[in-house]
């Protein structure tokens, strides 16, 4: 996909590798999105619903292309290229971050 290279990681680097959170990383669900907050540098970040989902599946036993599997029977009004699409653009942004990191 082209367009994940403006999110500075390629689908291909990462879409089968199991994901985690990073060690230096809190987080609290409140309500229906999930608060996480990075001692490193101190920034706050508020995750919607779908991000919260793949955040919680970001536990080093999960891959990228395992959620979208996963949030695809889920969400049946969404297409699975949808899903696809949405679940590797939050995660490379969530990477990005330094949030969570490739197992």
């Amino acid at each position: 996909m082209p367009e994940m290279q403006k999110y500075g990681v390629q689908e291909g680097n990462y879409i089968n590798q199991k994901i985690r959170k990073g060690d230096d990383i809190l987080w609290e669900d409140i309500d229906e999105e999930t608060v996480v907050f990075d001692l490193r540098n101190k920034n706050t970040y508020s995750l919607n619903q779908m991000a919260s989902i793949i955040w919680l599946m970001c536990d080093g036993q999960h891959t990228s292309s395992e959620i979208c599997d996963v949030i695809s029977e889920e969400v049946l009004t969404v297409s699975s290229a949808q899903v696809l699409t949405d679940v590797l653009k939050i995660v490379a942004d969530l990477i990005n971050k330094g949030l969570v990191e490739m197992t």
